[in-house]
């Protein structure tokens, strides 16, 4: 019997859906917990979990936290949110490599 081949986007989604269906952890439950008890069904996610979740190692990270946020803050933005700039800092944080 053959298998049935699954398009990688489609096994990507099944994956968020799985995860966005659970029930969510309460404030208080440590998210490594949720990845310890799901990261094998979850795989793929449970490294990304993982890796957002980290802490900087060294005092580098936040100089480069400053670096990046003198790049996004500019007169032209200046009305921008807390929020906003946050979200902004913290996906920068993760994607760009020196």
């Amino acid at each position: 019997m053959s298998q049935i081949q699954v398009e990688p986007e489609t096994k990507a989604s099944v994956l968020v859906v799985d995860y966005l269906t659970r029930k969510n952890l309460p404030m208080t439950k440590d998210p490594y917990c949720f990845w310890k008890e799901n990261g094998n069904s979850l795989a793929p996610l449970a490294i990304l979990g993982r890796k957002y979740l980290s802490a900087p190692l060294g005092s580098i990270e936040s100089e480069r936290l400053f670096f990046i946020a003198s790049l996004i803050i500019t007169s032209i933005r200046m009305p921008m949110s807390e929020d906003t700039l946050e979200k902004l800092l913290f996906f920068a944080s993760k994607s760009l490599k020196f």
